[in-house]
């Protein structure tokens, strides 16, 4: 794991770096200017422009029609708030970060838009979890955890979710900062090092594991049940056979 974690984690600082020619100087060909100082950053403001449209009209059209507030809405709408938060606050500050290489927002501002990232990423991740936990209950358990499965309850797992993450995400504050090259960036690689295996397990293989595992049992139960009409209906048509042989 340590071996994987220290590649990926190589190959995000060679992406995320300015590029040095062979002399230790910062490239500045025109294909470097082109992707770090124009391609990058208007990607960026369109990412911003189109998540923030976007998840905005998701928030305004439940939160406008009573009846669109749904269990399965509420968690449509807690992800698009959780994508909003993300899409306002990260995008603008690395397009102005990759476009000036400079970072004149202070200690403060780095350290919240990483704790944001992880705390938006995390919501997200076990967001789909408990959709897919959800979906589970309604098909394969439907009367039985009908009482279960309402908007109080939903509510109160989303607000959970939120006071979890935000708590566990705190670490990411003492973590993050601005160096001695005035760069928003983690203290040192081993403090990076662990951040991304924990992400990577707790927000990439653990939930993955449950998605798949609940999927593969609702696929079961469907299965199941497909299984059983077929063997229904062969035994309503045969006996329907059998009256009309003997009658």
């Amino acid at each position: 794991m340590d071996d994987v974690t220290t590649a990926l984690m190589q190959s995000r600082d060679a992406v995320t770096s300015a590029p040095t020619n062979s002399t230790g100087d910062v490239d500045e060909s025109p294909i470097h200017l082109f992707l770090f100082k124009v391609l990058t950053p208007t990607q960026n403001g369109v990412i911003t422009l189109l998540g923030a449209a976007g998840n905005s009209l998701v928030i305004y059209v439940i939160l406008s029609n009573h009846n669109m507030r749904t269990v399965t809405n509420l968690l449509l709408l807690n992800l698009a708030v959780s994508d909003l938060c993300f899409v306002i606050i990260v995008p603008p500050f690395t397009a102005y970060h990759q476009a000036t290489d400079s970072w004149p927002f202070g200690s403060a501002v780095c350290k919240l838009m990483y704790y944001l990232v992880n705390v938006t990423a995390y919501v997200t991740v076990y967001t789909l979890v408990l959709v897919s936990v959800i979906r589970y209950m309604t098909i394969v358990h439907s009367v039985r955890t009908a009482p279960i499965r309402t908007r109080a309850n939903v509510l109160a797992a989303v607000a959970a979710i939120w006071a979890l993450m935000l708590a566990v995400n705190v670490p990411i504050l003492w973590s993050y900062g601005v160096n001695e090259q005035a760069e928003c960036n983690q203290y040192s690689l081993e403090v990076a090092r662990r951040i991304f295996a924990t992400f990577f397990a707790f927000a990439y293989v653990i939930p993955l594991a449950v998605i798949a595992v609940i999927s593969v049992a609702i696929l079961r139960h469907i299965t199941g049940q497909r299984a059983s009409m077929v063997n229904q209906q062969v035994t309503r048509d045969g006996d329907e056979l059998v009256r009309f042989l003997t009658n």
